[in-house]
This record gives C-alpha cells, structure tokens and sequence, in this order.
C-alpha cells in the first residue's frame, strides 16, 4: 500500500490510521526514530515532518510541535534493522491533544522543578511564620526513594498544639486525570490534610502552585500557608504541660 492511498483511506483527523512504505519516501535513509528509546537517524525527523503536514494540512510543522500529535510510533523493520529500510510505520494519533503537550521526560523535569520550587517556598514560609507566631514550627521533607520515586512530602509540626499539616506532591510524566479537576498547564499534584477529616488538594500550573478550596483554585502562598498552622493551631487542645 502507498502512503498516498493509506491516508486517503485512514487519514481523517484525529482518528487511529496506519501507513506502509519501503523507507524510501520523502526522507529516503530513514532508518529509526523513537522517542522512547531516544535514538535519532538523520532523515527520520524529516519525514515526520512530512507526515504531518500531510495530516493535519498545515504547511509548516515543527518536528517537535508535531510529537505533540502522536501518541505512539511505531515502526517494524526486516531483518536488518540499521538498514534503509521501514517496512511496516503505525502511526496513533491523538487529535484533541494541545500542540503544547510535552514528552514524558520533559514533562517530568518541569514537574519536579515545580516541586523543589514549591519546597523551598514552603522552608522560606516557615522561616517567616517562626519568626511572626507563638508557636514553634517545624519543617519536615521526604524526598522519594526507590519505592515511591515520584512521591513527595513534607509536614509541618506545631509541637505546642500537638498538630501537623502533611503535604504530599506527585512528580507527574502526563497531565493528571480526570482533566476536569485541574487547570490547564498542571505538571505537578499534591494534597494538604490539616486533620484526618479535611484535606485540599494542589496542583502546579504555569509555574504557580494552587489550591482547591471551597471549590475554587486559589494561589498557595505563604499567606495561606499562614492561614492553615492559624486555622489547625485555633482548633485544637493545647498540649498538656510535661
């Protein structure tokens, strides 16, 4: 089968298609291309380019800008696989994706930033809250380990009033599901639980870190942070005296 025949049969937009070519279309000496497995042949960027500008009938298409298009890409070859040679390419294609979606790697990077970020904001709040309130006021982190390499957390530990307020973080690769949830943009999560019945969640989006509150996604801030010890601290029985 023809490229030109495959997608006059299976190229309607947004729907699952496959295409058949010998390599030599286009790019020619296109042996490899996988995100996944991070190998990159000269030739192949070019011919994805052409796929895309064939799909989507845009004229100019970024290699990069169209990776955001692709689910999967799959390519089987014969028998010698650094040969010039594609025997058979499986192309999924996401159509509701945004041009702005990031691979894994990437997304993930952002996403851990966005942690440490929020990490540091959070020790810098503290220092200050220290500093403004009766009370001590201590600052725990959790960094991942081996089994949890994604999870984060840190709690917050008011001795006087025998409290904490337990944050956890989840470094992400994709955007969080269900989608309705959370801003646009979100590459990090997390939860605040103040006591064992309320908890709200967070999420990093375009670089600001917010909360769920009462329905709505405010920025969490030191003032916030101020507010949830002053909240945790005014409902809870003082300690007795040792």
């Amino acid at each position: 089968m023809s490229f030109e025949s495959a997608f006059q049969r299976n190229g309607d937009w947004g729907s699952g298609f496959v295409l058949c070519g010998d390599g030599h279309h286009d790019s020619g000496q296109a042996v490899y291309y996988s995100e996944n497995m991070r190998r990159r042949q000269e030739g192949f960027p070019e011919f994805v380019r052409d796929l895309g500008e064939r799909i989507t009938g845009r004229s100019q298409i970024a290699t990069d800008g169209f990776r955001a298009y692709i689910d999967a890409i799959e390519l089987h070859f014969g028998a010698d696989l650094y040969g010039c040679r594609i025997d058979f390419v499986s192309v999924v294609m996401l159509g509701h994706n945004p041009p702005t979606m990031l691979d894994a790697e990437e997304f993930s990077a952002r996403s851990t930033a966005a942690i440490h970020r929020l990490l540091a904001s959070l020790n810098e709040s503290v220092e200050h809250l220290k500093a403004s309130l009766p009370l001590r006021i201590a600052l725990f982190v959790r960094f991942p380990d081996e089994a949890e390499e994604n999870l984060w957390s840190a709690w917050i530990h008011i001795p006087e009033r025998k409290k904490e307020i337990w944050i956890w973080f989840r470094c992400l690769i994709t955007p969080p599901e269900p989608k309705e949830l959370y801003p646009v943009e979100c590459i990090a999560i997390g939860t605040v639980q103040t006591d064992a019945s309320e908890s709200c969640e967070l999420c990093c989006s375009e670089d600001r870190w917010l909360i769920l509150d009462g329905g709505r996604w405010l920025p969490f801030s030191g003032a916030y942070l101020a507010y949830l010890i002053g909240r945790a601290s005014t409902f809870s029985e003082p300690a007795p005296d040792e």
